[in-house]
């Protein structure tokens, strides 16, 4: 668990013990008490969540090189391998990526990455073809565990670098300092 993480769950609890001592108030007829807690506690979410899009304002789009594993939680992603094949005007590239859990005792998914994409310098987005998803991304790890997923993709030959995104659908706002691409495309995942 990282710090930001640890953080972040630190914080949470410290507001639900708020908030329940706040409602305990309230029910004792202690309401004066009961608000300036529920104010405080709110006055310190904010400031917290303006934080985590502060550091996301000021930093840069992560990119990823090939064979590096980028994490979520407990949930890695690296691309670790591209084939291509020309077949003229297109070329046909079939990624190849590591899925694994650096979680020690509880089974780990990732419910928030639909599946992956490619763009290319111009931002063009390239969906995988249909039937190359045979292992979704959202499989379960065991702890300690990895498995291997591709897609296949077909762009144009003169395309240029390419990267591959992940497709995905968070939480409606960021919460963890660092995690978060509210000022960006997204981490780009190198193909080369």
């Amino acid at each position: 668990m990282l710090l930001a993480e640890l953080l972040f769950l630190v914080l949470f609890a410290t507001a639900a013990g708020a908030l329940i001592y706040a409602a305990v108030a309230a029910l004792r007829g202690r309401t004066g008490q009961a608000t300036s807690i529920v104010i405080r506690t709110a006055v310190l979410a904010a400031v917290y969540v303006g934080l985590v899009y502060l550091a996301a304002a000021v930093s840069g789009p992560k990119v990823v090189p090939l064979g590096r594993a980028n994490c979520n939680d407990d949930w890695c992603f690296a691309v670790v391998r591209v084939d291509r094949v020309v077949s003229g005007a297109t070329v046909r590239c079939e990624v190849t990526m590591r899925l694994s859990s650096r979680a020690q005792r509880r089974v780990q998914r990732e419910l928030g990455a639909r599946d992956v994409y490619l763009v290319d310098l111009d931002w063009r987005r390239f969906d995988p073809l249909p039937g190359s998803s045979k292992v979704p991304l959202s499989s379960r790890l065991e702890p300690g565990h990895a498995v291997l997923a591709q897609r296949a993709f077909t762009v144009p030959a003169g395309a240029g670098p390419m990267s591959l995104m992940i497709d995905r659908h968070d939480f409606p706002f960021c919460v963890i300092i660092g995690e978060c691409d509210a000022f960006h495309a997204g981490t780009r995942f190198l193909l080369e």
